[in-house]
């Protein structure tokens, strides 16, 4: 058991929503992008773009 006064944190108490796509230019080069949400209980969820590229050889 733990003694002494617990509190919950509610930063760890979230949900995360990603969304992206992907554009194929030949079979081995892509442009990707992505937008993630993340929110939680405390309020301080952030939210993000990412873009990359990816290269098959």
């Amino acid at each position: 058991s733990v003694e002494g006064i617990i509190a919950q944190n509610d930063a760890f108490n979230r949900s995360d929503i990603t969304v992206g796509i992907g554009y194929w230019f030949t079979a081995g080069a892509v442009v990707k992008a992505d937008y993630q949400r993340f929110s939680n209980a405390a309020g301080d969820g952030i939210n993000q773009f990412n873009a990359g590229l990816g290269f098959m050889f």
